[in-house]
């Protein structure tokens, strides 16, 4: 006598399969969450260790800050190079790994562009790609073929930053070549037209947040929000001509003291306010509360 098996029928393997469905759905999301958050560790280590390097070179430098960029430098082994500050901390750190953000390495093609200005000189030990840029009011800029830069007002002193753990250095952003008018008021740095010529809007790579680290050695991630508004400019992200390419979103710092411009009231329908995408400045204090403002007026 044979016994006869029971097989599944079609609706209670659809059921079945429903169910999978539904709790992948479920899972794959807190996953990918999950790389991110390994990742977002990752570049936060990357940026503390950013910031014991400029510190060392502060300290050996009479507690003056180093440069964001000159140009020519004599290169290691002959002829000259571009000189950032990654390059210039670079003795105190020797791992030039640590600027790339795993969540996104080739964010910057800063050599490509580099030897677009500067007649094929590339940084002194930079990678093809980085993810990183600078507080250019506290790391300012020296002089290269483009001009003097900020380097006039001389280098910045640690003295000069009352709130050093609120005033940063290193952080997610961008550098752009120009900025379309939709978004000129927005994209200054103060409210006057500075005509900066290479803006710093920040990447808010890691689910809305900005990491970066801070004049007392410390990193921290920094909430985000994208801008309501279309505002297009160009950047370095591409390897060779043309370098630069069009990026249209932009990001609003969502919190601290660079979200207002010292002297500004919070609130107040000014359009300047009402995205600040950097995180430049010296943190300060107004009888608002806390604010950003310029290092040397």
């Amino acid at each position: 006598m044979s016994i006869r098996q029971k097989g599944f029928t079609l609706i209670e393997l659809l059921v079945v399969i429903a169910i999978i469905a539904i709790l992948a759905a479920i899972l794959f999301p807190v996953f990918a969450q999950a790389r991110e958050k390994a990742r977002q560790t990752q570049c936060m280590n990357n940026l503390k260790q950013s910031a014991t390097g400029v510190l060392m070179y502060v300290q050996d430098y009479e507690e003056y800050f180093p440069m964001a960029i000159y140009e020519p430098a004599p290169r290691p082994g002959g002829g000259s190079c571009v000189m950032t500050v990654l390059d210039a901390i670079y003795p105190y750190i020797k791992n030039m790994d640590i600027t790339k953000c795993p969540s996104e390495p080739n964010a910057l093609y800063l050599n490509a562009a580099f030897a677009q200005f500067f007649g094929g000189s590339t940084s002194c030990y930079l990678p093809q790609t980085i993810s990183y840029m600078y507080n250019y009011d506290v790391i300012r800029a020296g002089r290269t073929r483009l001009g003097s830069g900020s380097i006039s007002r001389g280098t910045v002193a640690l003295s000069e930053v009352p709130f050093v753990a609120e005033t940063t250095m290193i952080f997610d952003a961008d550098i752009a070549l120009s900025r379309t008018s939709a978004c000129e008021v927005i994209m200054r740095r103060v409210p006057v037209n500075d005509n900066s010529s290479f803006p710093i809007p920040v990447r808010a790579r890691h689910n809305e947040f900005v990491q970066a680290n801070y004049v007392d050695g410390h990193a921290k991630a920094v909430k985000a929000r994208k801008h309501n508004v279309a505002c297009n400019y160009l950047y370095p992200g591409l390897a060779s001509n043309p370098v630069f390419t069009n990026r249209q979103d932009l990001w609003c710092v969502a919190q601290g003291p660079y979200t207002r411009f010292c002297g500004m009231a919070p609130n107040s329908g000014d359009p300047f306010l009402s995205c600040r995408p950097y995180l430049e400045g010296i943190a300060s204090e107004d009888q608002y509360g806390k604010c950003y403002t310029t290092v040397r007026p």
